[in-house]
């Protein structure tokens, strides 16, 4: 056989725990061949079951060990991995959570919550000048945002139990309260940040990442002075937005 082809059938015996690669492996010691392949299959589960518990903290939390174990069981029978990086390991995760959890709803936000994090955790961060607000036109306007920067919409409480996930044992377990919850999640400086936004905070700022201009995002939503001022505080925050330009040519930066 070319060694290609081993590889091909070492790989599939891992993935389905066969053994048609038997007649070709010498095993060491006093192993068997079915003991050998067996190290490296158990090892294969362990490896992605572990990238799965370190991906979705909260999910494992909110499960328990032996549901969780069942979950990632089920996930990588549906979805085997296809990346040497096991960071990307769990990218359909919510996909996974809505078809096999029809009932559990919040599983699927919280999963939804989880890969969001992911992304922004290895979104690259672009360094720029302080943003300066001097000389917005409002009609013209646009901002440019980071590349981490993510919104999040939920009607359960999934940013709090997230965020609680090490310091509460049992009292969110059972039950996600409800939300809605409106949450910003960005970086700087190779951390995460999350900031809890009011319902019209979100909308305006999902039109802003839309790159729709300052007066069009404000147009039709219900936000009072104050709401508008903390949001364009937070949108100048080192990691929320790069820049803002007035027309096609300008940038504003200081």
């Amino acid at each position: 056989m070319k060694p290609r082809e081993l590889q091909l059938w070492f790989l599939a015996d891992i993935q389905t725990r066969t053994a048609r690669l038997a007649p070709h492996i010498i095993p060491g010691g006093k192993l068997e061949v079915k003991q050998a392949l067996a190290v490296y299959q158990n090892g294969y589960i362990a490896r992605l079951h572990g990238a799965l518990r370190e991906n979705f903290p909260a999910l494992w939390y909110v499960l328990g060990d032996s549901k969780f174990e069942k979950l990632c069981a089920g996930y990588r029978a549906q979805y085997p991995s296809t990346s040497h990086n096991l960071n990307d390991y769990g990218a359909l995760m919510p996909q996974f959570l809505k078809a096999n959890y029809p009932k559990r709803v919040d599983l699927y936000y919280l999963g939804l919550f989880e890969i969001l994090i992911l992304e922004v955790f290895n979104a690259t961060e672009i360094l720029h000048p302080p943003l300066a607000f001097d000389g917005i036109d409002a009609q013209k306007s646009k901002f440019s945002f980071q590349p981490g920067v993510r919104l999040f919409e939920s009607p359960f409480a999934t940013y709090t139990l997230w965020k609680n996930r090490n310091k509460r044992k049992d009292a969110l377990r059972t039950k996600n309260p409800m939300g809605p919850e409106f949450t910003l999640i960005y970086k700087r400086n190779h951390d995460l940040y999350f900031s809890a936004l009011t319902g019209g905070q979100y909308r305006i700022l999902g039109r802003l990442l839309k790159r729709q201009s300052i007066a069009k995002a404000l147009s039709g939503i219900a936000a009072n002075p104050a709401e508008v001022s903390a949001l364009f505080s937070l949108i100048a925050t080192p990691g929320v937005a790069q820049s803002v330009a007035y027309d096609s040519k300008q940038l504003l930066q200081r």
